[in-house]
């Protein structure tokens, strides 16, 4: 993964698997990033296994990750965002001015 940050937008990478995957990227929902991880292996030839999945996290490594390989994701999901804070905003214009 790389460490630049993507657009913020929900991103269409499940759809082609070609670009990389990157710190920032939005999905629509779970079943998008996990398409998204798959499609990203399929297109390298790598495999993977999913190693941690519930309501809130995904994590997948490389099935030669230690020694041989660092390749590794970690997604979280969120359900819901009510934000942002409406009650800081004239606090943090005034502070950072």
């Amino acid at each position: 993964m790389n460490s630049t940050i993507a657009e913020d937008r929900p991103s269409n990478y499940a759809l082609s698997g070609e670009m990389e995957l990157e710190v920032g990227l939005k999905f629509l929902n779970r079943e998008i990033v996990m398409l998204a991880i798959k499609n990203h292996n399929i297109h390298r030839t790598a495999k993977y296994k999913v190693v941690e999945s519930d309501q809130t996290r995904y994590v997948c490594r490389c099935k030669q990750f230690g020694d041989q390989c660092r390749w590794m994701v970690r997604v979280g999901l969120f359900k819901k965002y009510e934000g942002p804070h409406s009650c800081l905003a004239s606090s943090m214009s005034q502070d950072h001015a």
